[in-house]
């Protein structure tokens, strides 16, 4: 079972000497591998949002937390004629991924990057992201992280790489750590 007896509010900021430059994480509560099960990672929203669930499922794998792999839950989908949209809108039934893809968790969530004003194209550098997890069975929110960076400085700003990994931290906590 996946439920914690208490809600810890988990904070991880990065300060840079700039004044007011600041890189923040903040997920409502820290889960252990165990605690999460077996989750799938559905595409992000935003630009480079595939690109960012990869790497979040790279930080995920990391930390020890069994992954279904996209390509094999769009199969399962198929087979009963439905889609990740269909998932990604909530018109699947839980019993499908749980019987048939065995997962726990769905992590889904959106990606900003950081725009370079003259020229519109994207910095390589996270804006804003987001992500939740959500229980399949009950379809409730487990935690939820956020990754916010003061664009003001460019260069001061996190790649999606050092978001997506702040942002796992921030998530995963270890079984032998105890919360407090």
């Amino acid at each position: 079972m996946r439920i914690l007896v208490s809600t810890v509010m988990v904070t991880a900021a990065l300060h840079s000497t700039a004044a007011g430059q600041t890189n923040a994480v903040q997920a409502s509560r820290q889960l252990t591998p165990s605690e999460m099960g077996t989750a799938a990672v559905l595409s992000f929203e935003g630009r480079n949002g595939v690109a960012f669930s990869d790497l979040i499922s790279h930080e995920l794998l990391q930390r020890g937390v069994p992954l279904v792999e996209r390509t094999r839950l769009a199969a399962v989908l198929r087979e009963r004629d439905l889609t990740l949209d269909d998932l990604a809108a909530g018109r699947v039934d839980s019993s499908v991924l749980i019987e048939a893809a065995r997962i726990d968790t769905l992590i889904f969530g959106s990606v900003t990057p950081i725009t370079v004003y003259v020229s519109g194209a994207d910095s390589g550098r996270v804006s804003v992201a987001s992500l939740r997890l959500v229980d399949v069975r009950s379809g409730k929110i487990l935690s939820s992280v956020s990754f916010n960076s003061n664009t003001e400085v460019l260069l001061k700003g996190k790649t999606y790489g050092t978001a997506a990994t702040m942002m796992v931290a921030a998530l995963i906590r270890n079984a032998d750590r105890r919360m407090r």
